[in-house]
């Protein structure tokens, strides 16, 4: 295998990538799930073939996402995402929010946690898994994220703009800073008190302790002074010049990362955090990171889909262990803005909100793929049996999350007497984009709910 064989691999993923957008506009889906499954598509026959004996698709294969350039493009685009997804949290913005968003980011993240923690950890003993409980406190967890990247580029496609995607997004954010930190407090937890144990001894403990504490610390320094570094780039760059200055700074973010233990992804969205709220202009950058990172974000779904696991299914315990995660996690996520609008009133959170925030994949693989790099390939059981589900899982959401996704912006921009994606099309399969006005803060006549009911 050289470099070669992943040139022509990505290669074929770009083909793939339009193909697969191409369709999906015909299907009237989100370009995310044609992507997806331009990568499985892709995925598939190489492997037919390799099965037919054309050595050429056997050297493709051998060259893997989890390594090499492929792993680059991912963290890259990721990062990307992440630091836009920082940009949701502007003080402005979240003062309007104000309970609203308290209430529904933690609600939906806290019924998450306990719901999926609940399920998985009643079939993980029914099912006889190695460690149960401890398998179930890390599903729970998991479980809180919502992807980044699908909900950002779906609602990117229908050019959605107003209330109701902005507050997707900042929950989305919210969601990743409470995913992150339980998932690194509690392995903290778990590694001191001696329910998980890493190589090295008394040493690899007190070590592995360190680097959680430094690691998070770490990047949350590291990210404010990225995004003070961004702003001032952005504030002194000429247009053209400012169309570098993010790649470098994002491209630094993971040049900094791996050396200095630090979480990548963190680092961008707390960096997002900070220059949404000191430069001026902030939103000229947003136009021009979709504009860099198209063929970039193309890549990551097409590698996500390449990367999709259905062996899974194919055993009993763990196939009963993925419908827990997804039943559990679709009920929490679903249900806790509904049943909020009932206590609060539809005019404070909207009851339909919930199906804006079932998109699940990318960060979720990021937090499953760093626990296993604790033990350098040499993982226990039990986490094994935890990465097979969550890529089951995955597969899962990552393709009928955006779907839900775009059902619930357009019936936010309905709510309101306006069609967040106009249904209207000059050609099959073309959807014209418009923009949505409907927030948390919904229309007290109780238009939204209306919507979500048509």
């Amino acid at each position: 295998m050289g470099d070669g064989s992943t040139t022509g691999l990505l290669a074929l993923m770009l083909a793939a990538a339009l193909v697969g957008a191409s369709v999906s506009e015909r299907l009237r889906l989100p370009r995310i799930v044609g992507w997806l499954l331009a990568g499985l598509a892709l995925k598939w026959a190489l492997t037919g073939l390799d099965h037919a004996g054309l050595a050429l698709a056997g050297e493709l294969l051998e060259v893997k996402p989890e390594s090499g350039p492929l792993y680059f493009i991912k963290q890259l685009a990721l990062a990307a995402v992440m630091l836009t997804i920082g940009m949701a949290f502007e003080l402005h913005h979240i003062r309007r929010l104000g309970k609203a968003f308290v209430w529904v980011g933690l609600a939906q993240a806290a019924a998450a946690l306990v719901l999926t923690f609940s399920l998985c950890g009643l079939v993980g003993y029914l099912t006889g898994s190695e460690q149960p409980l401890l398998m179930a406190v890390f599903f729970g967890i998991i479980a809180v994220s919502i992807s980044p990247a699908a909900t950002l580029l779906t609602i990117r496609q229908y050019e959605a703009k107003g209330h109701t995607t902005e507050d997707i997004l900042t929950v989305t954010g919210l969601s990743a800073i409470i995913s992150i930190s339980l998932f690194d407090l509690s392995l903290l937890v778990f590694v001191e008190i001696g329910w998980v144990q890493l190589p090295g001894g008394a040493a690899g403990i007190h070590l592995a302790v360190l680097k959680l504490i430094s690691a998070t610390v770490g990047s949350v320094l590291v990210g404010i002074l990225a995004g003070l570094l961004l702003s001032l780039l952005h504030a002194r760059s000429s247009p053209a010049q400012s169309t570098v200055a993010p790649l470098a700074v994002v491209l630094g973010i993971l040049v900094l990362a791996k050396p200095l233990n630090l979480d990548y992804l963190l680092i961008s969205l707390l960096a997002g955090l900070t220059f949404i709220n000191l430069a001026p202009d902030p939103g000229s950058l947003e136009q021009r990171l979709s504009i860099i990172g198209a063929p970039l974000f193309a890549l990551l779904f097409v590698i996500a889909g390449y990367a999709l696991r259905f062996e899974v299914f194919t055993k009993p315990g763990m196939a009963a262990l993925v419908v827990a995660y997804v039943v559990a996690r679709t009920l929490a996520k679903i249900a806790s803005p509904y049943l909020l609008s009932k206590r609060l009133g539809s005019g404070e959170v909207l009851p339909y909100l919930g199906t804006g925030l079932m998109c699940h994949g990318d960060l979720t693989f990021g937090l499953i793929t760093s626990l296993r790099g604790m033990w350098s390939g040499l993982e226990p059981e039990w986490v094994t049996q935890l990465h097979s589900v969550i890529l089951g899982a995955i597969a899962v959401f990552e393709l009928t999350g955006p779907p839900l996704l775009k059902r619930t912006v357009v019936a936010a921009g309905r709510g309101q007497g306006h069609s967040a994606v106009s249904l209207a099309h000059h050609r099959p399969g073309r959807l014209e984009p418009a923009e949505a006005r409907s927030s948390l803060a919904a229309s007290p006549t109780g238009s939204a709910a209306t919507a979500a009911d048509r």
